[in-house]
């Protein structure tokens, strides 16, 4: 059967898009759900500069909010172009897992 070559695996910019989709939210609770789905390495040191690349990009906006607890936060939620950029995300991860379950099933 024919191989197909794999698209380059989803970038961690696309990841983190998927949960922008359904919440504005702030850098902490992204840290949190994240480490609830299993993504233990990501810390406030690589997270912070992966949202502001995405603000400058024009995938996120970036809203100033009362916390209600304290300091006001910074709430972040998806553009227009950032819902693009989740979609073809959706496409490309899809297309993976198909391809890597053709070739697992084929073994």
């Amino acid at each position: 059967s024919k191989v197909r070559i794999l698209p380059p695996p989803p970038s961690t910019k696309s990841i983190l898009s998927a949960f922008f989709i359904f919440l504005s939210t702030f850098e902490y609770e992204i840290i949190s759900t994240l480490k609830e789905y299993g993504f233990d390495n990501v810390s406030e040191g690589t997270m912070y500069p992966l949202l502001l690349r995405m603000e400058k990009s024009r995938f996120l906006t970036a809203t100033i909010k009362d916390s209600g607890v304290g300091e006001k936060r910074k709430y972040y939620s998806l553009t227009e172009e950032g819902i693009n950029e989740l979609n073809n995300f959706i496409k490309n991860w899809n297309e993976l897992k198909m391809n890597i379950d053709n070739i697992i099933s084929s073994v």
